[in-house]
């Protein structure tokens, strides 16, 4: 069994069927003939759960060992999320991007500063083009508020 395809396929599961659970519980699905605006959500949530079963099913004909998980770069991409959640309020867009690319360049154990730095600088006017201009989002670009 490979535990990676069961993990993956248990959540599939569990994540259509709960999805499925929540648009019964909440819209009215009707019938074949008088479909109602939960039926297609409810079936897009079964499908999901039904995958999660073709991907869990076969994974325990598998032998095959698990590989190993980069810990570093996992606890780095979650640090990128939070690091931006809590400085973009605080200090503004451009703070926010320039420490959530360094951080999420560190992830990588071969970055180089030569690399991060132009990458960082490189976002800044990205995330501007994207968030403030085109979604037109409110953003303070830098800002000192403690």
């Amino acid at each position: 069994m490979t535990r990676r395809d069961m993990v993956a396929g248990l959540a599939l599961i569990v994540m259509g069927g709960a999805y499925a659970a929540h648009t019964l519980a909440t819209l009215p699905i009707g019938t074949l003939r008088q479909m109602g605006p939960g039926m297609f959500p409810m079936g897009l949530g079964l499908l999901l759960a039904g995958l999660g079963v073709g991907v869990a099913v076969p994974a325990l004909a598998r032998d095959v060992p698990m590989p190993t998980v980069p810990h570093r770069s996992l606890w780095m991409c979650i640090g990128t999320v939070i690091a931006f959640a809590l400085i973009i309020p605080r200090f503004g867009l451009i703070p926010a991007v320039v420490a959530s690319t360094i951080i999420a360049a560190l992830a990588i154990r071969s970055s180089r500063w030569q690399v991060i730095l132009p990458m960082a600088v490189l976002m800044v006017p990205l995330s501007w083009f994207v968030f403030v201009f085109l979604l037109q989002i409110d953003i303070p670009l830098a800002q000192w508020r403690l």
